[in-house]
């Protein structure tokens, strides 16, 4: 699993996922994904869990983040 947050947010602590490897989305710092914590509209990194962490390092860069929980900015 994937998180987004901004660098104030910080790297996430999840109950279930250890997220270990911060990443930039595709045009950062001019991304369109922002930190979904209440009133932040910071562009955010996208932390990667162990999984998709070894994932990354084989080469894939696309990665889910968990609906409901995300905000982008649109045109």
């Amino acid at each position: 699993m994937a998180l987004a947050r901004c660098e104030m947010h910080g790297k996430p602590v999840g109950q279930v996922s250890r997220f270990v490897q911060r990443t930039e989305p595709l045009g950062y710092p001019d991304s369109a994904i922002l930190c979904p914590r209440a009133q932040c509209v910071h562009t955010a990194f996208v932390w990667l869990d162990e999984d998709d962490a070894r994932n990354y390092a084989g080469g894939q860069r696309d990665f889910e983040l968990p609906h409901n929980t995300e905000k982008v900015w649109v045109q």
